[in-house]
């Protein structure tokens, strides 16, 4: 989804990535799985969004629809099925450069119950590092990945009928605060707004 402002475009994604059995029971590497097949799958579509729409200046829909670009603040927004709580109220920048280091181990010669999930998020890990390489040569990288939030869609089923509901969003991309969820965080930034 894109939304055009006079300052802004926001490109939301949302993936469908429900936590696994697996995750549930306390697998730490199903659970970190999960969560790539979530986050990174979502941050590499949005990422190639902007490259596209920097590159090119405007991007065409299949419906016909143009969405310009004419020097906007891009925002980018992963919307998640779980709430990964603390996660999503780190600076995605963060997260996404500590992923960028990390892969799953598999031996070939081993059976796992998910193996293609894990070799899935590998290749997704993979391609969003091209990525990222590729908008490093072009663009500054530090603005691109600092223009990203994480949120549940949770939050957006709450919260989307309230009148400052993208006015908050775009606020949330630069707060960090010690809460554990971010609905929190949402609420008081919404009170910070009405006094």
């Amino acid at each position: 989804m894109a939304i055009k402002f006079k300052k802004d475009i926001i490109f939301i994604e949302n993936k469908n990535k429900y936590l696994t059995n697996i995750s549930f029971s306390g697998s730490s590497s199903d659970i970190l799985k999960d969560f790539i097949l979530s986050f990174v799958s979502s941050q590499k579509q949005l990422i190639n969004h902007e490259l596209n729409l920097r590159k090119y200046k405007k991007i065409i829909f299949q419906d016909g629809k143009v969405l310009e670009y004419r020097d906007e603040n891009i925002l980018k927004i992963s919307v998640s099925t779980n709430n990964w709580f603390n996660i999503m109220n780190n600076i995605p920048k963060f997260t996404i450069e500590s992923l960028l280091n990390i892969r799953f181990k598999i031996d070939q010669n081993k059976q796992y119950r998910n193996k293609s999930d894990f070799e899935k998020a590998n290749k997704y890990l993979d391609e969003l590092e091209v990525k990222v390489e590729e908008l490093n040569k072009c663009f500054n990288i530090n603005i691109f990945l600092t223009q990203t939030l994480f949120v549940p869609l949770e939050l957006i089923v709450d919260k989307n009928q309230d009148r400052d509901f993208i006015n908050i969003l775009q606020k949330l991309v630069v707060i960090k605060m010690n809460l554990d969820n971010i609905l929190d965080i949402y609420d008081y930034s919404k009170s910070l707004c009405k006094s």
